[in-house]
C-alpha cells in the first residue's frame, strides 16, 4: 500500500466487545482493537463496517480506508497516524449478539426504563431471531478474514439425567449453529501447582460439542493454544512450539 507520508499500517484484530468484560484481559495486544457492541444495529453495522474494508484492502484504495477508519471510530481524519488493516475478527459473545437480536425485537434497548415490562417473544418473532442470527454468521464467515465467535456455555442434563454443556443460545439457535464453523473447540482452564492451564479440546473428548477438519493435529486437544498454531494447522503445516513467556503490551481500545 502507497501511505502517505508520516504514517504507517500495522495488521490488527477487532474485537467486538458484547460482553463488556474486556478491562480483565490478563495479557494485552496493541494489535487487538476493541469496539463496544451494545445494540444489534451497533454489531450490524461493524458488518458493514468490515464488508467496505475488506474490499477497500483489497482493492489497495487507502484513501478510502483512512476515511473508512475515521468514520467508523469517530475519530479526526487528520490525527489518524496508523492505518488498521483488519485480517481478523473476534465476537466476544454470540450469545450477548443474540440477545441484543432478541431486545430489538421486543422493543428493549439501552434507553428503556427498569420497570419497563417487555413483550412477550412470539413463535413467529423466534423464527424470525433465528433468521437474524444465522444470516449474521454467515455474512461474517464470508468474509476474506479470520472469524473466532465466542459462546458461553449451558449445563443440561439428557433423559437419563446425564450432565451435558450445550451453547448457550436461546430456540432453535443451540442446535444449528455449530455447524457453520470450520471447527469448534471447548475451552477451559484449570489452575495448577505450576500456574494455569488453559486447554483447547477438539473432539468431543467429554460432555461438551468439538469438532475440527484439520488433517496434519494429531490427538484431541491443545494446550495454551496460539492462533499461530491452529492456522498452521488449518493449512497442513507442523506448527512451531508456542513460546512460554509472552511480552505485555498496551491496549489500544477506540470507541
Amino acid at each position: 500500500l502507497e501511505l502517505p507520508e508520516g504514517m504507517t499500517a500495522r495488521y490488527s484484530t477487532l474485537y467486538a466487545n458484547a460482553e463488556q468484560g474486556d478491562e480483565g484481559l490478563p495479557v494485552e495486544y496493541t494489535e487487538i482493537i476493541i469496539k463496544d457492541i451494545f445494540t444489534y444495529k451497533d454489531f450490524s453495522q461493524m458488518y458493514d463496517f468490515l464488508k467496505l474494508h475488506c474490499k477497500y484492502l483489497s482493492e489497495g484504495k487507502v484513501d478510502n480506508l483512512i476515511k473508512l477508519q475515521a468514520t467508523y471510530f469517530k475519530i479526526p481524519v487528520d490525527s489518524i497516524t496508523e492505518l488498521w488493516l483488519f485480517k481478523a475478527i473476534i465476537i466476544d459473545s454470540l450469545t450477548e449478539v443474540q440477545k441484543y437480536c432478541v431486545y430489538q425485537l421486543i422493543g428493549l434497548s439501552q434507553d428503556s426504563k427498569l420497570e419497563d415490562e417487555p413483550e412477550y417473544m412470539q413463535m413467529r418473532q423466534w423464527g424470525t431471531a433465528l433468521e437474524m442470527i444465522l444470516l449474521m454468521v454467515r455474512n461474517f464467515r464470508a468474509l476474506p478474514m479470520y472469524k473466532i465467535f465466542i459462546i458461553q456455555q449451558m449445563e443440561d442434563t439428557d433423559e437419563k439425567k446425564k450432565l451435558f454443556y450445550r451453547p448457550s443460545l436461546q430456540g432453535q439457535a443451540k442446535l444449528s449453529i455449530l455447524g457453520f464453523f470450520d471447527f469448534v473447540g471447548y475451552y477451559s482452564m484449570a489452575v495448577k501447582e505450576d500456574g494455569i492451564l488453559r486447554r483447547l479440546f477438539l473432539l468431543p473428548t467429554g460432555p461438551f460439542k468439538a469438532k475440527h477438519r484439520f488433517e496434519s493435529f494429531q490427538g484431541n486437544h491443545i494446550d495454551n493454544p496460539r492462533m499461530t498454531e491452529i492456522v498452521k494447522y488449518k493449512l497442513g503445516v507442523e506448527p512451531i512450539a508456542s513460546k512460554k513467556q509472552v511480552p505485555n503490551r498496551s491496549l489500544a481500545k477506540k470507541q
